[in-house]
């Protein structure tokens, strides 16, 4: 696997962050698996 920030914003106090990750398999031409995960982290004061 490998991962990447791909994107970070602040939406008022949130912070939203997207990974561009693949998973690959060895020996295989494709990934196994490829997309841009978003998370959403709130910080309470």
């Amino acid at each position: 696997m490998s991962a990447k920030l791909h994107n970070i914003q602040n939406l008022r106090g949130i912070a939203k962050v997207e990974i561009d990750f693949k998973i690959e398999i060895e020996g295989q031409r494709k990934p196994a698996l490829q997309g841009i995960s978003s998370f959403l982290y709130h910080f309470n004061q």
